[in-house]
């Protein structure tokens, strides 16, 4: 896309003559067709960004060169790795040396706004600056409850979030899979309740499920505690108890916990720890990576060697492509139809991308320069990079888009053949780890390209497996419930216990589990973790979720079966 089709969507920043409100040495730019430039003159902003320095000529570096040519915006960014970026900015945040802008999806959440926005007043409030920002605030009021997600109590928002449209049908959650072909060599039926999952794991284990006739090959549940989601979460739900990791809600009540306070916490628990006793569970469950687990899972190009696993695509279960046709989404099993069936869902926003201090000598620059990447063209560029043969790919490593496959390509790999096998967009064209901004990219090719549809790349065996995922898990997806921020004392409570809490219970759970603790010091455990401030955290949840539940208007199953007796 040439320049002359950009300056089109360039024109949605309608500021109009507003160079009065920025510092004299660096208006806006009004509504010019002729530049994408922001600012009327060079202005250089220091900003933080969460991710790896570039360690090539390209990467990164096209987004800081396309800044400072196109936007008039040079960006003294610094590179922070993003397991160090917490604390980085906590001591930013206590001494007063903030940058003008922080880059850190997955780093700054509700309670840091809470701290340093709405407590401390470090972070813009972004709401004042409204006409700055025209983009992002049209396409976060499409969807009231984001509006409602990133607004504290005091009626401001502290920062930008990406966004995205779920489409009708689109799983948001985590979906489990299942070998549905192994189901079928030993006669077995999709499981519904945990008993169920616990004879399909058996005969998984005992039986020659995968037909090469070794009984001892397949691999019953392959997952790893150290995986981004715990695993322990998907026997969870099967007891009434949705959560992420140790904050939960009951899926009948919806009461809140922190989840080793729920009533049927310990029986989930002791379940987990039946499947590790008995080698249900890969071997490798406490003591492999991530990667040494998809090694033993790709062992096979023959024969698939995995039977259920979690939030990992089917491309780790084989080294064989043909066998993905082995997999469908597994029903949510429970405990018995008391409960609730039920999964976790993702939502449709990445809180507080980006940043801005309040102390800036240019607001209304910052909060410019952040709503021109909700333009869907722009979102698209942030995550892949600049189009191919545009004045703005600088090296050559752009994108092409293929409208009947809906997919983005790199013609760079197609001519290196050095870089053949590369993700140039990762390599080349990544910022901040990768991550997205502005419009999430599936949401921003649903307003940019003529055409796009859901699902409409999807080959035969890519549309047969997402349907059984629209079947079996977008109808049991239970939405984040959002009813507002916690009061100070509540915030207060939360950063005292929450990451000692949270560390502790996931430590001792492993060691119950796997036995290095003794089951019999169960009741020893939730002591301990009341004396260091869990019954606190407990409280908190309960707390919030009442809140929650008297905001929003909801009735609890268990309220509305109260109320039809």
């Amino acid at each position: 896309m040439k320049k002359t089709l950009t300056l089109i969507l360039a024109a949605v920043l309608a500021f109009g003559a507003v160079s009065s409100a920025c510092a004299d040495s660096a208006a806006i730019v009004d509504n010019d067709p002729s530049t994408l430039a922001i600012a009327t003159e060079p202005v250089e902003l220091d900003v933080l960004i969460r991710g790896n320095v570039p360690d090539n000529e390209h990467g990164t570096k096209w987004f800081l060169e396309f800044c400072e040519k196109e936007l008039n915006i040079k960006l003294n960014a610094e590179f922070i790795d993003s397991s160090v970026m917490t604390e980085k900015l906590n001591i930013l945040m206590g001494t007063d040396s903030m940058p003008d802008m922080i880059m850190a999806s997955a780093t700054v959440w509700e309670n840091n706004v809470m701290d340093w926005g709405y407590n401390d007043g470090l972070l813009l409030a972004i709401d004042e600056y409204e006409e700055y920002c025209p983009n992002y605030w049209n396409e976060i009021r499409k969807q009231p409850e984001l509006v409602a997600a990133t607004t504290t109590p005091d009626g401001h928002t502290y920062g930008f979030s990406n966004i995205r449209v779920v489409n009708e049908g689109q799983s948001m959650g985590i979906p489990t899979y299942i070998n549905r072909q192994w189901l079928e060599n030993l006669g077995l039926e999709m499981p519904n309740t945990l008993e169920d999952f616990y004879n399909v794991l058996c005969a998984f284990r005992d039986q020659d499920a995968n037909g090469n006739g070794d009984p001892s090959d397949e691999i019953p549940w392959a997952g790893v505690n150290s995986s981004g989601y715990p695993e322990f979460m998907v026997v969870k739900w099967a007891y009434g108890i949705n959560g992420y990791r140790t904050d939960a809600v009951d899926t009948y009540t919806l009461e809140g916990y922190w989840a080793p306070y729920h009533p049927r916490y310990k029986e989930a628990l002791a379940f987990m720890k039946k499947l590790y006793d008995e080698g249900l569970l890969y071997e490798g469950y406490f003591s492999a990576t991530h990667d040494q687990l998809r090694s033993d899972m790709q062992a096979s190009t023959e024969y698939a060697v995995v039977g259920f696993s979690i939030d990992d695509g089917r491309g780790s279960c084989t080294g064989d492509k043909s066998l993905w046709s082995q997999y469908d989404a597994c029903n949510p099993f429970v405990v018995d139809d008391t409960i609730v069936r039920s999964t976790w869902k993702g939502a449709p926003i990445d809180l507080f991308t980006w940043t801005i201090s309040a102390s800036t000598e240019y607001p209304e620059l910052c909060c410019a320069f952040c709503d021109f990447w909700y333009q869907p063209y722009w979102a698209i560029c942030y995550a892949q990079g600049p189009e191919y043969g545009t004045e703005y790919d600088y090296w050559g490593t752009g994108w092409t888009w293929d409208a009947e496959t809906q997919s983005f390509s790199y013609p760079i790999k197609e001519t290196d053949e050095a870089k053949a096998n590369v993700d140039v967009r990762g390599v080349y064209n990544s910022i901040m780890d990768g991550a997205s901004f502005g419009l999430e990219t599936s949401t921003a090719c649903k307003y940019y390209f003529e055409g796009w549809t859901y699902g409409k790349e999807w080959d035969e065996e890519e549309r047969r497996y997402q349907a059984t995922v629209a079947k079996n898990n977008y109808p049991y997806e239970m939405p984040q419930y959002i009813g507002g921020y916690w009061t100070d004392e509540q915030q207060e409570i939360y950063d005292t216990y929450a990451n000692a809490c949270s560390t502790f219970t996931r430590a001792q759970e492993a060691l119950l589990i796997s036995g290095e603790r003794s089951w019999d010091e169960f009741d020893a455990y939730m002591e301990e973790l009341t004396a260091m401030g869990g019954e606190e955290m407990n409280q908190l949840y309960k707390e919030y979720m009442e809140m929650v539940v008297e905001v929003n208007g909801l009735v609890s199953p268990a309220a509305a079966a109260a109320a039809a007796e």
